[in-house]
């Protein structure tokens, strides 16, 4: 996708009208898993969207640095 569509996905990327999130979320019981066996102190999440990824790890592991990056500032400040 380019940013233009990007953008435009970011005004209902949480709605599940946008089948980025709906794909993406499939992996979040993935990711947990495999990092409850990792000592790590710091995420970057790479094309985080809206970031519910990182707000599943803040609830869980609320003393680790998160940093989300996207393609489009929308995503980040909706």
């Amino acid at each position: 996708m380019s940013i233009k569509e990007f953008t435009k996905a970011a005004k209902i990327y949480d709605s599940g009208k946008s089948g980025i999130y709906e794909m993406c979320k499939y992996d979040y019981p993935k990711v947990l898993k495999e990092l409850k066996n990792k000592k790590f102190n710091d995420v970057l999440d790479c094309g985080c969207g809206t970031g519910p990824m990182i707000e599943i790890l803040c609830e869980k592991y609320p003393d680790k640095l998160y940093t989300g990056l996207d393609l489009t500032p929308e995503m980040i400040y909706k």
